[in-house]
């Protein structure tokens, strides 16, 4: 008879490695350099490109953009094609995309893939179309651009090539929110101060769903996002004064019939407000709350929590969340689940730079600017805190850090004011050993009640187990060979084992 452990499939565990000697580089050091985004190459993976603030001219911002590879060196990307950029590139279909200064076409659309760049000519033999408000949506790149002196919406891709998709006249702005079904969603601005929310059929009706006269009300108003859920579409609304905000979510079937869902007054500076989409389910980011919509209503995620969420995402079966501080009080790293928050990590300001599939990374930043400030690791429950001896880290907006050569890529700046810009690198938070991971075996995951789970080990050791909320629940020697761990009594629901120094998670169903 063959032995037990040949008869069932071996499932290896990923292992979070924890308390491991972190190596912290300084890979760009520079004085001179302002950058605020960095982005993967998608041509070369030995290098990346930055983005630094360039100058403010009565366009707007420009932008400048450089080259780093692994060993440090840095140089601006010189084409021949595209001078200073006018938009933030944004990625599509293997390029970026970004408007730009050309040699001789004025401001155009860039397609640039890293090495070589090409120019979308939206109105040949006009002197630049001045393209803006670049989005990518259901395999399109919309922008916005100027065409024979009217501002039109157009759409790209290298299949269905360049198309006008509206016929404005008299608009001082057009700006693409959302192409759903047969309905394309944009505002309209006039210079007179009227904007609107307008919906585009495939036929070539337009109507207006929502106005306001900002030259009138004093109100000025937007549509960031527009959402469907069966028949019903869910609509951002934000008005805005000089002095006070409000947002709100609105639901209709039909455009006639609209009901406010949501509507919150807020304070003028707010985190960005969106519609998510979580795990499957569609959440409303509004003032430093969610709320999750359950076909019809919202209502507000975990109404309990005192402190307002900045950030909610999900991974290994359960909701996190980072919470803004109140009154002086830490910012805080919660775990949602069985309707029960549970704080895992508090500091002074923690802000999210990277999220992966059961990772999340956070700058941890000290405003004593003489302790150190440091990164912290979201990793199967667990946290992992790790000084970097920098007095500051920069606060990320938007592409501030990627996984780059297995290492932890950031921007770092000495002041909030992003200057003097470094890209740090840290070493070790994907090193793990390969002899090692495959030293442990357990089996099987997910593991029924009252059943007993196997654990394969070359080396001695001792487990421990822990549930959801941080309490030692099990413990017990294990030695090299075949070991059983006895799990009668203990209810379903997610499991942390520590073996050795590494992390393993297991349910019980």
């Amino acid at each position: 008879m063959k032995p037990f452990f040949s008869l069932l499939t071996f499932l290896v565990f990923s292992n979070v490695v924890f308390g491991q000697n972190y190596s912290l580089s300084t890979l760009v050091n520079t004085d001179t350099m302002n950058m605020f985004a960095i982005y993967k190459n998608p041509t070369d993976p030995s290098s990346i490109l930055v983005l630094e603030n360039g100058d403010w001219t009565n366009s707007g911002p420009e932008y400048n953009i450089f080259s780093a590879d692994l060993a440090g060196n840095y140089s601006p990307i010189i084409s021949t094609i595209f001078g200073d950029l006018k938009t933030l590139p944004i990625e599509f279909d293997g390029k970026f995309y970004f408007a730009a200064e050309t040699q001789s076409l004025g401001v155009e659309l860039i397609a640039f893939d890293g090495t070589t760049a090409s120019v979308i000519d939206v109105e040949i033999g006009a002197i630049g179309s001045t393209p803006y408000s670049l989005k990518v949506e259901n395999g399109l790149l919309y922008f916005s651009a100027i065409k024979a002196g009217k501002h039109q919406i157009f759409s790209f891709s290298n299949g269905t090539g360049l198309n006008q998709i509206t016929n404005e006249d008299g608009s001082e702005g057009l700006i693409f929110i959302s192409k759903i079904d047969t309905n394309l969603f944009y505002s309209k601005y006039e210079i007179n101060g009227l904007i609107e929310l307008k919906r585009l059929t495939n036929s070539g009706s337009s109507s207006v769903i929502r106005s306001s006269n900002f030259n009138i009300s004093g109100i000025y108003a937007s549509w960031p996002s527009i959402v469907k859920v069966g028949s019903r579409f869910l609509i951002f609304e934000d008005f805005r004064d000089l002095i006070l905000r409000n947002s709100r979510v609105l639901g209709t079937n039909d455009f006639v019939t609209i009901d406010t869902l949501i509507d919150e007054n807020n304070l003028p500076i707010q985190f960005e407000e969106k519609f998510e989409i979580i795990n499957g389910h569609i959440f409303a980011k509004l003032h430093h709350h969610y709320y999750e919509y359950n076909g019809s209503n919202f209502s507000q995620f975990y109404p309990s929590l005192t402190n307002g969420l900045i950030d909610l995402f999900y991974f290994e079966n359960a909701y996190y969340g980072l919470a803004i501080n109140n009154e002086g009080e830490p910012d805080k790293i919660f775990k949602f689940d069985g309707g029960v928050a549970t704080e895992l990590y508090s500091s002074r300001h923690l802000h999210l730079l990277l999220l992966n599939d059961h990772d999340a990374y956070f700058s941890d930043l000290n405003s004593d600017s003489t302790m150190q400030s440091g990164i912290v690791r979201l990793s199967y429950d667990q946290i992992d805190t790790i000084p970097v001896s920098l007095k500051g880290l920069h606060s990320p907006i938007q592409n501030t850090a990627l996984m780059w050569d297995n290492k932890l890529t950031f921007l770092y700046s000495n002041n909030l004011l992003i200057e003097n810009t470094d890209i740090i690198q840290l070493d070790g938070l994907l090193s793990i050993n390969t002899k090692e991971k495959d030293s442990f075996k357990l089996f099987p995951n997910p593991v029924k009640e009252d059943k007993q789970l196997f654990l394969y080990t070359q080396i001695d050791g001792h487990l421990e187990c822990f549930n959801t909320i941080g309490q030692k629940v099990k413990s017990q020697d294990i030695f090299i060979g075949n070991n059983t761990v006895d799990l009668s009594g203990f209810a379903s629901g997610t499991y942390i084992l520590k073996l050795n120094g590494h992390t393993f998670k297991q349910i019980i169903e």
